[in-house]
């Protein structure tokens, strides 16, 4: 622990700064090997979407910003991709509704309202992937007719977090 954040505020001959012990630099799991790099600027647009279901949260969060960035020079390759990408998921793949959720995601980050897409994962069997939808709810209920009646669905959903999601939406 040392008392002073290690920005240039403070002088470096401060005498409070601790010249003993070192820095972490990278907590690791042992026996697991590192997260390979991914070069997104030479992946293809199919290989980014793949990272969407990798199990690194900063991968799947790098290739939606690499999506995004893509789609400021050819928004509709990137949107039909996406929604191909979902209609072609495997229902029998063990990560399927968040595969699912992760679509829905890119697409909110490229502010594209897919009804079709909440609609569908609306009704997903995993309460996870349901809260996220009616979380982008929140963002997109104003651009949707039926908005309102999904919102009812939600609030009388089977599980709790689902609902929480819902009330936060109509509030």
């Amino acid at each position: 622990y040392s008392p002073i954040i290690q920005h240039g505020e403070i002088d470096f001959r401060d005498k409070r700064r601790d010249h003993v012990h070192g820095r972490i630099w990278r907590i690791t799991a042992q026996g697991r090997p590192l997260v390979k790099r991914v070069n997104y600027r030479s992946a293809t647009i199919a290989e980014i979407l793949e990272q969407l279901k990798s199990d690194a949260n900063w991968i799947r969060l790098n290739a939606r910003q690499e999506l995004k960035r893509r789609a400021e020079r050819n928004r509709d390759e990137i949107l039909d991709a996406l929604t191909g990408w979902f209609r072609g998921l495997d229902p029998q793949a063990p990560d399927f509704e968040h595969h699912q959720v992760e679509v829905l995601w890119a697409v909110q980050t490229l502010h594209a309202i897919q009804p079709k897409m909440v609609r569908v994962v609306l009704q997903s069997t995993d309460h996870r992937a349901r809260a996220s939808a009616v979380r982008i709810l929140y963002s997109w209920h104003r651009e949707l007719p039926d908005a309102e009646q999904l919102l009812a669905d939600a609030v009388t959903d089977r599980h709790p977090q689902v609902r929480r999601e819902a009330v936060t939406t109509l509030g």
